[in-house]
């Protein structure tokens, strides 16, 4: 998984047909157990991303990031679906329709 930041964010989604952005923070305990999950999305259906909310403020607040993690998938650099809140993977993947 390769971490964003607001110089590469846009570039990144855009270039990419379909990719799932984790918005996280180091403090936040549900980002960090959602981790291996999106590992294994992350190898197994579809690419993911990941924004330090804390590194990239700006970025955040511009896409209305208030909850960590927020999950956010991009197709062709359009936001498709959101989901905010730690989840299992089959409702990540259901939720996100992925």
């Amino acid at each position: 998984m390769q971490n964003l930041t607001v110089d590469t964010f846009y570039e990144t989604i855009g270039a990419s047909d379909k990719i799932l952005v984790d918005f996280w923070a180091t403090w936040c305990e549900p980002c960090k157990a959602m981790l291996p999950m999106l590992e294994s999305i992350n190898e197994e259906i579809v690419e993911v991303a990941k924004v330090d909310v804390d590194a990239e403020m700006m970025l955040a607040r511009e896409l209305g990031i208030r909850s960590m993690p927020t999950l956010i998938l991009f197709e062709n650099g359009q936001e498709v679906s959101r989901m905010i809140g730690a989840r299992p993977k089959n409702e990540v993947i259901e939720a996100l329709g992925l």
